[in-house]
């Protein structure tokens, strides 16, 4: 990448970046929210200015994205989970940090999302589904998703 619309030249993006720590061995650099609003608003292509609004009240709800950046429309995004005795069971408590409570909000969606997709009642355990079954490696995606949010959760 050596310019982008509205944010400018690779110096720009790094200035404002992020350093992630994914693993052991591996740090990843990620450009600011407003950076990226930036960029997408300059670019003015419909699949970008479509989302903008979502992405917005994503990121505000998130605490990445700083209400002063803020640039056009905002979404109203769906309510905020009610802590559910299954979400806690594997993240734990619902955290008051806000990209904690954001990773914890998205693992509230899946479960949700989850139960919703399998006809599943909110007080149906999560027990693993017979094997071999399009439910079964949903659910094993669902764990392996859970864990990962867990340990994010763990290091904010």
């Amino acid at each position: 990448m050596n310019s982008t619309d509205g944010t400018g030249d690779y110096d720009a993006w790094v200035r404002n970046a992020v350093s992630l720590q994914l693993a052991d061995d591996l740090v990843v650099s990620v450009g600011a929210a407003s950076d990226l609003l930036i960029s997408k608003e300059a670019a003015g292509r419909p699949k970008d200015t479509d989302v903008l609004p979502l992405v917005r009240a994503e990121l505000l709800a998130a605490g990445t994205l700083d209400p002063g950046d803020v640039r056009g429309e905002v979404a109203v995004l769906e309510h905020e989970p009610d802590p559910d005795p299954a979400t806690e069971s594997f993240l734990g408590a619902r955290p008051a940090d806000r990209r904690a409570r954001a990773l914890w909000d998205r693992g509230a969606n899946l479960l949700t999302e989850h139960r919703r997709r399998w006809d599943l009642e909110a007080a149906d355990r999560l027990d693993p589904p017979a094997v071999d079954t399009p439910e079964a490696l949903d659910h094993a995606a669902l764990l392996r998703q859970l864990e990962r949010l867990r340990r994010l959760i763990a290091r904010t």
